[in-house]
């Protein structure tokens, strides 16, 4: 097995005193304090568990076991309404193993749907777990990969609430403003995202965030209606509340997929994806990359980027066909997102103007484009825009901080196990 780790080679350390008894719906155990100091809540499904793709439930575990801070444990929440495959399965012999892992069980009684995209079993699973005793939540995927480094510089919960780090991730913003390309055979350098705690430019799962202030809040995704992106707008309510954000600026986390880590666990990035579900898929094995590059018509292209990432694209016409598809789609996506956001924000919003926190009107005004005429309007006009329109994002969507792109200063390294 190859493990992820951007920065150093690392090994699998299994040999923890950590202890957690095994629990059902009803009877979750109180943690000791100054025992376990962080509690993963993996969001899974079935398809995690696919040992075929180079991302997976496996690796993920793996990457946990890692950890050179060992006082962890690890929740295996099914966001799916079809059961996890655990019988006869690797992860069922690892638990059995690892009293570290275990299984949260809260039925699911619909299909996976995009626009809560699992945060309502998310929110129940917190609701189970608001006597737990423990500093610090990670909130994640079964398919993300963590550094054995990722836990290292976990401060007293006494001086910070959230914990960010640096991140690899397939998603990239358009590089109108001399920006490395978001497509990966243009890159020229090895890009870690640098994680600004705010909408867009952070994922959930690099995010170490205050459990007991967390609960105490009573902060809850859904709060924010069925919008895709809940993540991002509970962060900016943290920020909003005050809460105080130390940032690790190290590449400690790979949000899957993405082509950097795809290549190093032996994978081919797929580069025409045909349609916004696609995206989940883009790393493949190499023996389906195989009969796609035998069996499809049109014959996709095999290239080595300039960082050595292996990338299967269709030819012209057909890769910008799918380039175009997948933009319509994206902003048929956006629209109705945004239309969403307005809609189920108000409350929140309203919530959060009691608060008395005000945006920096100034830049809201010049990061719509109805409200350039900034200077025509008052103060308290904009105001309302902003609180009426559900308090939209403040930030320009196609132009991040220059940062955002960090280069990563050392290599990628990988051993195999």
């Amino acid at each position: 097995l190859l493990y992820f780790n951007p920065n150093d080679n690392f090994y699998v350390n299994t040999n923890s005193n950590n202890y957690l008894r095994s629990f059902g719906l009803t009877n979750i155990v109180r943690v000791n304090k100054g025992c376990e100091e962080v509690l993963f809540l993996v969001r899974t499904y079935p398809g995690h568990f696919d040992l075929d793709k180079p991302f997976n439930i496996l690796k993920m575990v793996r990457s946990l076991q890692a950890l050179e801070n060992t006082n962890w444990i690890a929740y295996l929440l099914n966001t799916d309404v079809n059961p996890l495959p655990l019988s006869g399965h690797i992860i069922s012999n690892i638990m059995e193993k690892d009293n570290r892992i275990r299984i949260i069980n809260i039925a699911v009684d619909h299909p996976y749907e995009k626009w809560t995209a699992g945060y309502d079993t998310t929110d129940k699973a917190l609701d189970i777990l608001r006597d737990f005793d423990v500093p610090w939540i990670v909130i994640t995927n079964g398919d993300n990969i963590y550094s054995k480094r990722f836990l290292n510089d976990i401060p007293s919960p006494f001086y910070y609430d959230v914990v960010i780090t640096n991140y690899w991730s397939r998603y990239g913003r358009p590089s109108l403003n001399g920006y490395p390309e978001v497509n990966p055979i243009n890159m020229s350098a090895t890009v870690c995202h640098r994680a600004f705690f705010q909408v867009g430019y952070i994922d959930l799962g690099g995010a170490i965030l205050s459990l007991p202030r967390l609960q105490r809040e009573y902060h809850r995704f859904m709060k924010f209606g069925a919008i895709n992106s809940q993540d991002g707008y509970l962060f900016m309510q943290l920020i909003a509340q005050g809460w105080i954000v130390k940032h690790v600026d190290e590449c400690l986390y790979a949000h899957a997929p993405n082509p950097y880590t795809c290549s190093a666990l032996g994978g081919v990035w797929w580069n025409s994806p045909n349609s916004l579900s696609d995206l989940g898929d883009s790393c493949m094995n190499g023996q389906l990359a195989k009969q796609h590059l035998t069996v499809s018509l049109p014959k996709p292209v095999l290239e080595i980027s300039l960082t050595g990432i292996q990338i299967m694209t269709l030819p012209e016409p057909y890769h910008s066909q799918h380039q175009a598809n997948i933009m319509k789609e994206q902003m048929e996506f956006g629209r109705e997102t945004m239309e969403r956001r307005k809609e189920h924000r108000k409350t929140v919003c309203r919530e959060l103007q009691k608060t008395l926190w005000k945006p920096n009107i100034k830049d809201y005004a010049s990061y719509n484009g109805d409200l350039k005429v900034a200077g025509l309007i008052s103060e308290s006009d904009l105001l309302n825009h902003f609180w009426n329109n559900g308090c939209p994002e403040m930030r320009r969507i196609s132009d991040p901080p220059p940062e955002y792109f960090a280069i990563s200063s050392r290599p990628v390294k990988f051993i195999s196990k």
